[in-house]
């Protein structure tokens, strides 16, 4: 029988650092998780009370995300 090996190629180590993540709570009901991307965050998760948020183009995983407070 072979052995298997598992690796997790998401798995931080000298090859790849952790990303800088970084939790945005705004008033309007909102809670962004951004990751930071040279001078800028990008967003990688967004969580809202308002529906309309989730159809938002500029709120899309991946766009460039600049916080209200």
């Amino acid at each position: 029988m072979p052995l298997l090996t598992v690796i997790d190629l998401n798995e931080p180590g000298v090859w790849q650092p952790m990303p800088q993540v970084q939790l945005f709570r705004e008033e309007n009901g909102r809670v962004a998780e951004c990751v930071r991307q040279g001078d800028d965050w990008c967003l990688r998760r967004l969580i809202s009370t308002d529906p309309r948020d989730y159809l938002d183009p500029a709120l899309q995983p991946g766009q460039k995300f600049h916080p209200q407070f």
